[in-house]
């Protein structure tokens, strides 16, 4: 009996104690300041730190992190109206420079990238519409809690602040990386390193009068791993294209995303596409080949609207060029899914028949597209290089490129065309999602190759 009574007085505090807790863990749950701190800590930060445990890369957002905190920490004393404008100006402050660092864009440049958002289809991507539907769920949840009438005054800020110090060390130190930093967007202290000058390419055009091609790839950072390398670039290995031309390779420092590095390799320069100073246009290689005689084509199988190519084009030195809308009537087919536009596998007959009809020598631009993130598989016509999914896009990416080498060797070896001066560059490294797969690519670099006549 006396047992019977202990386990029943034993039973009876136990289940006193889980209640407790529970109301106490209740209490805190629901205390003053575990409100303000989902409302600046947690719900403006919890898509970056659900993403720790993951493969997934995104740039650290230490002042992102902090801005919140002393919004939610000052939201007591300011009127509700100015919470809202604050946290909407830390949101697209926020949204700003970690996408910029994500997409190899300096902070301007991404502002001037978001005019041009028109032409892109970002909500096929469903990456892109998940993270445009979160992060408006958890901002209209932080600010429904900053509201006066949900916003307790006996918050204690030290655990705020101190929490939000926390956030920002573990987010830090969680998603470091040699591929983020500034310095890789902007540059300006740095001299120019281009696949041009590296390869000699910059310093033999135009001396022969041979038509000239240079190709820059959409994406085509230095790969790691040396036989990956080697297969993308196997077309240029060929006995026929071995007979005629001395084939070099290698890597260049990168700044900026596509138009940055267009403007690398066009003009030697770090200056944004749409400042270049007449002094410095009419250095550009286009408009010096235009002074020796030659015709200047540049294709794109995108929209002529992006970036205001048909405006800039003319301007270093084009004097024909071949854009999305007028490739799309004939070939009626479409690639890719945020850059749909047209397909880089119908580019060389394009380019072929503008090349055979017109006046020699000649210099062909061509800027590829399809290898824009995220990429689609079916896109890639060459069997591809691995079936690990880990590195699923950086595989669909490699058959892509090889698909263009082959494009240009075929052209190298057109009697319409050849024997050329060839340079084939890629703009930037691929902006990535995967930590993984960014870590295949070397940080801050390209990869170039150079096709020079025998």
């Amino acid at each position: 009996m006396n047992v019977g009574i202990s386990l029943f007085n034993l039973l009876v505090v136990i289940n006193f104690s889980a209640r407790s807790g529970a109301r106490t863990l209740a209490r805190a749950l629901t205390s003053p300041t575990a409100r303000l701190l989902a409302a600046g800590v947690l719900l403006p930060n919890l898509l970056s730190l659900a993403s720790l445990p993951f493969d997934i890369s995104i740039p650290p957002r230490t002042a992102a992190i902090l801005l919140f905190m002393a919004i939610a920490i000052s939201a007591r004393f300011v009127a509700y109206p100015f919470v809202v404008v604050y946290f909407l100006l830390a949101l697209a402050f926020d949204l700003v420079a970690t996408f910029a660092l994500q997409f190899n864009l300096a902070p301007t440049e991404f502002l001037v990238a978001i005019k041009h958002a028109t032409t892109l289809n970002l909500f096929s991507s469903p990456v892109y519409l998940a993270l445009a539907v979160g992060i408006a769920t958890l901002s209209a949840a932080s600010l429904w809690l900053l509201n006066p009438r949900h916003l307790p005054d006996r918050a204690k800020p030290s655990v705020i602040f101190f929490s939000a110090i926390l956030i920002a060390a573990i987010d830090f130190f969680g998603h470091v990386s040699p591929h983020y930093y500034f310095g890789k967007m902007i540059g300006t202290d740095k001299p120019v390193e281009s696949a041009s000058l590296k390869s000699g390419f910059g310093n033999a055009f135009g001396a022969t009068r041979r038509n000239t091609i240079v190709v820059v790839v959409e994406s085509m950072g230095q790969l790691v791993d040396a036989d990956a390398r080697a297969w993308i670039a196997a077309p240029f290995g060929t006995p026929d294209i071995k007979a005629r031309y001395r084939v070099t390779s290698g890597s260049a420092e990168y700044f900026g995303s596509t138009t940055a590095g267009e403007i690398r390799e066009l003009c030697g320069s770090r200056e944004a596409y749409d400042g270049l100073d007449p002094a410095r246009a009419a250095q550009c290689l286009p408009a010096r080949l235009r002074r020796k005689g030659y015709t200047t084509m540049a294709f794109h199988a995108y929209s002529r609207k992006m970036f205001d190519r048909a405006n800039w084009y003319p301007t270093i030195g084009f004097d024909r060029m071949l854009f999305g809308e007028d490739m799309l009537p004939g070939t009626k087919r479409t690639c890719g899914t945020v850059f749909r536009g047209g397909c880089d596998s119908d580019m060389e007959d394009l380019i072929a028949r503008a090349a055979g009809g017109a006046k020699k020598p000649f210099l062909i631009y061509w800027l590829t597209l399809n290898t824009h993130v995220p990429v689609v598989p079916a896109d890639a016509k060459v069997p591809l290089p691995c079936d690990d999914a880990a590195s699923r896009n950086v595989c669909v990416m490699s058959s892509m490129w090889r698909q263009v080498f082959g494009t240009v060797a075929r052209l190298a070896l057109d009697p319409r065309i050849g024997p050329a001066d060839v340079l084939v560059v890629g703009d930037h490294a691929p902006p990535l999602w995967s930590t993984r797969e960014r870590g295949l690519f070397e940080p801050g670099r390209v990869a170039w190759y150079r096709l020079s006549p025998i």
